[in-house]
C-alpha cells in the first residue's frame, strides 16, 4: 500500500470510528504524529522519489505525486483533529511550524492544502484555537495576495472559520482580516467575476468570510458600514453553494435586528434574498431559514421601513418575498 493510500485509509477509518480509534492507544498516536512529522518534512523514503516534483512537470497542473501525498497528510490531520477536538492542541503545537512552512515557498497546491488544513483544524478545535491567531493573521494576509486562486479560496475560508471560532472576543483582529479580503471584491464587476470559475469560488468564500466576521462582531463596529456593501455586491453566490448558509443568515439577521446599515441597504438585501429563493442551487434548508427570517422582519418594529424598501425592488422579486412571508 502506498503512503498516499495509507493516509486516505486512515482518514476514512477515523471518520467512521471516531474517538474510539485513539482511546487507550497513546503509543500508536505518538507514532502517528511522528510519521506525519516525517512526511511534512519530506523525509520519508517514498518522498525521495518526488524530489524536484513540481507542477510544471505535469501536463495537468497539480498532478505531482509528491503533492498528492502532502494533501493526503493534510486530510489525516483534519480527521485526527475531528476525533480529538481541543485535545489535538499539543500535537498541533508540534506540527504548526511545518504547516506554516507550506504557506510560502511551496507550489500553489501545497499552499492551498496548508491553509485549508489549518482552517479545518481550527474549526474542529474550537475556541481553544485562539492561541494560534496572532501567528495566523500574517499568514492570511500573505496568502490572500497569492497569485493562485486555490490558495486565496482556502485562505478566505480560513478567515471565515477564524471569525466564527473567535466570536466577539477577538474583535481586534477583524479589521485586519477584512482588509485582507477587500481586494477580492474589486474583481467583481456588476456581478461578473474576472478570471472564471476559480476566481468566482474565491469571491464566494470571501463573501462568506465577511458574513462570518460581521456575525461574530454582532454588528457593533463602525466598519460594518464598509463591510456590508462588499458582502451584498457578491450576492447571490454563484459556485460554492455551501457558503449560502453564512451569507443569508448574516444579511437577513441584520434586517431582523434593524441594524442601521442593513436598513440603509434594505433594497439590495431584499433583492438578494428574493433571488436566492428563486435559485434551484440554493438548498431547501437555506430557503426555509430565509423565509423564517422574513417572517420575523414582517413583525419587527421597523417593518414599515422594510415595506418601503420592498416597493423599490423588481416586481417578480416582490411577489416571491411576499408569497414566502404569507405562506411561512
Amino acid at each position: 500500500m502506498s503512503f498516499t493510500a495509507a493516509c486516505e485509509a486512515f482518514s476514512g477509518i477515523s471518520d467512521l470510528v471516531g474517538p474510539a480509534l485513539v482511546q487507550g492507544n497513546d503509543i500508536k498516536c505518538t507514532k502517528l504524529i511522528q510519521a506525519i512529522v516525517v512526511l511534512l518534512e519530506e523525509k520519508a523514503p517514498c518522498q525521495c522519489e518526488f524530489e524536484g516534483d513540481s507542477e510544471e512537470e505535469y501536463d495537468t497542473p497539480g498532478e505531482g505525486e509528491g503533492q498528492a501525498l502532502v494533501e493526503a497528510v493534510g486530510e489525516v490531520l483534519c480527521s485526527y483533529a475531528r476525533v480529538l477536538g481541543e485535545h489535538f492542541i499539543p500535537d498541533l503545537d508540534t506540527l504548526w511550524p511545518m504547516l506554516a512552512k507550506y504557506t510560502q515557498g511551496h507550489p500553489p497546491r501545497e499552499k492551498a492544502m496548508a491553509m485549508g488544513t489549518i482552517a479545518e483544524i481550527i474549526e474542529e478545535i474550537g475556541p481553544a484555537a485562539h492561541r494560534y491567531f496572532d501567528r495566523l493573521v500574517p499568514m492570511v494576509k500573505r496568502c490572500m495576495s497569492d497569485e493562485d486562486a486555490r490558495v486565496r479560496r482556502n485562505t478566505a475560508f480560513c478567515v471565515g472559520i477564524m471569525a466564527e471560532t473567535a466570536g466577539s472576543a477577538y474583535r481586534g483582529h477583524f479589521p485586519a482580516l477584512l482588509e485582507s479580503l477587500a481586494a477580492t471584491f474589486q474583481n467583481n464587476t456588476n456581478g461578473v467575476v474576472n478570471g472564471g470559475q476559480q476566481e468566482t469560488c474565491v469571491l464566494d468564500n470571501a463573501a462568506s468570510a465577511v458574513a462570518r466576521i460581521i456575525m461574530a462582531d454582532e454588528g457593533v463596529s463602525t466598519w460594518v458600514q464598509q463591510a456590508l456593501p462588499l458582502l451584498i455586491s457578491a450576492l447571490p453566490l454563484k459556485v460554492d453553494m455551501n457558503e449560502n448558509v453564512a451569507v443569508y443568515r448574516c444579511v437577513s439577521g441584520l434586517l431582523v435586528m434593524g441594524h442601521p446599515v442593513a436598513l440603509q441597504y434594505a433594497s439590495a438585501i431584499l433583492t438578494a434574498l428574493g433571488k436566492a429563493l428563486g435559485q434551484e442551487k440554493v438548498d431547501v434548508e437555506v430557503k426555509k431559514e430565509i423565509a423564517s427570517q422574513l417572517q420575523n422582519v414582517s413583525k419587527a418594529e421597523h417593518s414599515s421601513s422594510i415595506s418601503a424598501a420592498m416597493q423599490t425592488i423588481p416586481e417578480d422579486l416582490q411577489r416571491a418575498l411576499l408569497h414566502t412571508i404569507q405562506t411561512q
